[in-house]
């Protein structure tokens, strides 16, 4: 019994590891407050997540503020593009349904999914790519897909890890209070560390190093 309490013991490190996922999660929220900075906020949180998973970090808060610092301008005005990207694309399918119908409007409709798809999978990889690989609108789109289509099963995977909260909502709407606790707890934290998990594996089979 006295080493389960041992400082350097598993209880102490559990628990450490635990409210590092939680201040994760609460500078995350913090951070995404004055909305414009939700693209930059993204980008450190992932960065932080693939920290923790290669067991690279520091204190969290310094490693979060450094990554928010470093990425301020450039991931700030992708995340503006793209939040703008995506209220087109869901102000359209909400309003292909009476503007098309026949064949014509599930064509539109699928290659709006297909678009919102492309977006999603350019966030997740751009937030996790190594400077080297996104020095260029170019030449961080070429990365991004190359590596979202060639490990396609992985994509889809970190997709629908990201859509569970949705699902829960749907699932279960007299259940909102509970959700909505978990996300603005430990939530976007966990969802990151599942999706940096993946995606450090699709990295390592590229030979590509943090």
């Amino acid at each position: 019994m006295e080493h389960i309490f041992d400082i350097n013991g598993k209880f102490f490190s559990m628990f450490t590891r635990l409210a590092d996922i939680i201040l994760l999660n609460i500078l995350f929220i913090i951070s995404c407050l004055p909305i414009v900075t939700v693209g930059t906020a993204l980008c450190a949180l992932y960065q932080t997540a693939m920290q923790i998973t290669e067991h690279t970090e520091s204190y969290i808060h310094q490693d979060f503020f450094r990554n928010l610092k470093q990425g301020l301008y450039p991931n700030g005005l992708a995340g503006l593009l793209s939040t703008g990207c995506v209220c087109i694309c869901v102000l359209n399918l909400r309003t292909l349904p009476f503007l098309h119908k026949g064949s014509a409007g599930i064509v539109l409709f699928w290659l709006q999914l297909l678009f919102l798809f492309c977006l999603y999978v350019f966030l997740l990889y751009i937030s996790i790519l190594p400077k080297p690989y996104r020095r260029t609108l170019k030449n961080a789109l070429r990365n991004v897909f190359y590596l979202a289509f060639k490990h396609l099963p992985t994509s889809l995977v970190c997709l629908c890890i990201s859509l569970l909260p949705v699902g829960c909502f749907l699932l279960f709407p007299g259940e909102v209070k509970w959700i909505l606790s978990f996300l603005l707890t430990v939530g976007f934290s966990l969802i990151s560390l599942a999706h940096s998990f993946l995606l450090l594996k699709a990295l390592k089979r590229e030979n590509i190093e943090l």
